[in-house]
């Protein structure tokens, strides 16, 4: 007798353990979070000599992104603005020192989702260069780094800034990159006698993983670009 009692407390207990484990994992599949991001490029150091460059990258995959710079808002995915921006100091310091420029300043709540299941969000924003590089509205073949060939889709706009942005809720959270910012830069070739100037739009990737902690004022650092990006859970 004594036996069985003992069997169905610890058949009790586990059972109240799963239920446990599960409501949390449940709870924290279900969590809230705001995302707050300050984009801005490198005014006083270009960077073109660290920077990987192409003037054809591959474009950012923005399939399935929620677009809500246009107005998207869909599965939990929802714009924030005027009081809920808590980087507005910080912008005006960086704008002040005359170093930077601010490229992007967004905000937005969203659930926390796992990898398989976490959705990008599109962040495009200056210049668009379309009209005066008609040719890079074309796809074209090129290779990879093994030599394969690949065929680089052309995007549809050629804004400035352009790409996706995903934040997943694992351990920790994580924010992914892939964004690319495109700026002209000069060239030159040698024709028999003379040097021809031109201007090439190029394409700097920044396609990136880096693991974050809530709460905490995060920087992600690149030759041409900077990020700063916060989340809070709500």
């Amino acid at each position: 007798m004594l036996k069985t009692d003992s069997l169905t407390l610890r058949l009790t207990l586990a059972a109240a353990c799963l239920l446990i484990y599960l409501a949390s994992a449940s709870s924290a599949s279900a969590a809230t979070y705001k995302v707050e991001m300050l984009v801005f490029k490198h005014l006083d150091n270009p960077g073109q000599g660290r920077s990987p460059l192409s003037a054809y990258a591959e474009q950012p995959d923005t399939g399935g992104a929620v677009d809500l710079l246009a107005g998207e808002q869909r599965d939990g995915f929802r714009l924030l603005t005027g009081s809920t921006l808590s980087l507005n100091g910080v912008k005006a310091k960086l704008e002040a020192s005359g170093k930077y420029q601010i490229m992007e300043h967004i905000a937005w709540r969203q659930p926390g989702l796992r990898k398989s299941s976490a959705k990008p969000v599109r962040i495009t924003s200056g210049h668009d260069y379309s009209d005066e590089y008609p040719e890079r509205m074309q796809s074209k073949w090129s290779t990879d780094n093994s030599g394969l060939p690949v065929n680089i889709i052309a995007a549809p706009r050629l804004r400035e800034l352009d790409g996706t942005v995903k934040i997943v809720l694992g351990r920790f959270l994580h924010i992914y990159t892939d964004l690319i910012y495109r700026k002209p830069v000069s060239t030159e070739t040698v024709d028999i006698d003379r040097t021809l100037s031109s201007n090439t739009l190029a394409d700097f990737t920044l396609k990136m993983h880096r693991r974050m902690r809530s709460r905490e004022l995060h920087y992600i650092d690149h030759p041409m670009l900077g990020i700063l990006v916060r989340i809070v859970p709500l």
